[in-house]
């Protein structure tokens, strides 16, 4: 009986919730506060080189490689209601040219750039070879 209590009270302090940075709650297995919002789980972070008409983007590089952005074929905005309706993101769905010699087709993405820590994301890589 004693060994099944004991077991217990180590289950629950496994369970147990410790104060992280800012006073804020943390999962000790996890190691990320929680409510931690969407902001943190976006894809890979790319480098923006170059924006056209300082919004859109022209020019970036992901994994080593640059991309030239021939056109943007649809944008939009990500907002919570949370935060007053203010803008959390804004989304760029864009075709590049192909990679230089023997490179693929055209390929496209859906890149992001956060607004309140104005760095820029990879979401997805959507199909290569759009027919034009």
């Amino acid at each position: 009986m004693a060994m099944s209590a004991a077991l217990d009270a180590t289950r629950r302090l496994g369970r147990r919730q410790k104060r992280g940075v800012g006073g804020r709650t943390r999962s000790r297995k996890g190691g990320r506060p929680r409510g931690a919002g969407r902001l943190s789980r976006r894809g890979e972070v790319i480098r923006m080189l170059e924006r056209q008409h300082d919004q859109a983007p022209k020019l970036f590089a992901w994994r080593g490689h640059c991309y030239h952005v021939e056109a943007v074929e649809r944008s939009w905005t990500k907002s919570r209601g949370g935060l007053r309706g203010q803008v959390e993101c804004t989304c760029f769905r864009v075709r590049v040219g192909p990679r230089g010699q023997g490179g693929t087709g055209p390929e496209r993405f859906e890149i992001c750039r956060d607004a309140q820590r104005d760095t820029w994301h990879m979401e997805r890589r959507l199909a290569t070879g759009v027919g034009e």
